[in-house]
């Protein structure tokens, strides 16, 4: 079963600590430790998140150069947390703003954070270093582009109260600096003809086997009754489709025995599988929950299942 928590309840529960809190004279600190143990009991170990940096120390300023102390840092994520209902006042939340930002800056300086930079620029992605600024009641984002050396204020006035959409948010923030965006560049070379699963793995090989030496009558049905349905779509030529198995692991005298239509179907079949499970895992990230990773849960036995069923046939 997918692991998943009611974002309702989880805000509830932080404000009720914040409340806690607030009512015994603690501090910023207290708020910190309860805070985070619940969030990484129910959020981010589920969901795979490494431990962030507490007190992760940072050069700051620009003249009189000194140390901050990030109270966690979770990838290109800053968390600054402050006492309950301290960031209702105008001072106290633009101090806070102003030490995220030299925290931002400071960490650009640092030779890992500009190295995972540079690979998310690889990938064609904006590089987005945020800070999270929340009293248990509020909480206010700070978002740096490293492009365009801007900042973002949301909102630009006041705080936002914390609720499921603020809280799914801030989840997305520390997720999306651990976990690959799903996007078409990123796809084609996870699971196009020149990735590895293709070339290393023989994923195509394994399925066309399968089709050619079938262990049930149910698969050469349906290859049947897709071989129908798609000549009356187009027309296909099995000699032509043939020639685009060298791009998927097969060898010089592999080539001339291959049947290039049942070829066209393993392949048809691997890229459907591919995206039922990428739906799934898109589904899982939207659904009205904090759902942990799809594809994290199906690499355990119910993937297993769900592959041996396309291989029996």
């Amino acid at each position: 079963m997918l692991y998943y928590v009611q974002l309702r309840e989880l805000s509830n529960e932080i404000i009720k600590i914040a409340r806690e809190i607030e009512a015994t004279g603690g501090t910023e600190e207290d708020l910190r430790v309860r805070v985070e143990s619940v969030l990484k009991a129910k959020i981010w170990d589920p969901l795979g998140v490494p431990a962030p940096k507490y007190e992760y120390k940072v050069r700051v300023g620009t003249y009189a150069r000194h140390w901050g102390r990030i109270d966690a840092l979770y990838g290109l994520v800053v968390f600054e947390y402050k006492k309950p209902g301290e960031l209702s006042k105008t001072r106290v939340r633009e101090e806070a703003l102003e030490r995220t930002k030299e925290y931002i800056m400071g960490l650009l300086k640092e030779a890992n954070i500009r190295v995972h930079i540079e690979k998310i620029r690889m990938h064609g992605f904006t590089p987005l270093i945020v800070g999270i600024l929340w009293d248990g009641y509020q909480v206010v984002f700070v978002r740096y582009n490293a492009d365009t050396s801007e900042f973002r204020i949301e909102p630009e006035v006041g705080a936002y109260d914390l609720n499921p959409d603020v809280l799914r948010r801030i989840i997305s923030y520390v997720v999306a600096t651990y976990k690959k965006k799903i996007d078409a560049r990123v796809l084609a070379a996870d699971f196009g003809y020149r990735s590895d699963i293709i070339k290393k793995n023989l994923a195509i090989k394994i399925l066309y086997s399968k089709l050619v030496r079938p262990s049930s009558k149910k698969t050469l049905a349906l290859y049947n009754e897709w071989l129908k349905l798609t000549s009356q779509a187009y027309s296909i030529s099995g000699e032509e489709l043939r020639k685009i198995a060298v791009d998927y692991g097969f060898g010089k005298k592999e080539i001339e025995k291959v049947d290039g239509l049942k070829l066209f179907f393993a392949i048809q079949t691997y890229y459907s599988m591919i995206i039922k499970v990428l739906a799934a895992e898109v589904a899982a990230r939207f659904y009205d929950s904090a759902f942990s990773s799809f594809l994290e849960r199906a690499k355990k036995p119910f993937l297993r299942t769900i592959l041996r069923s396309y291989l029996k046939g």
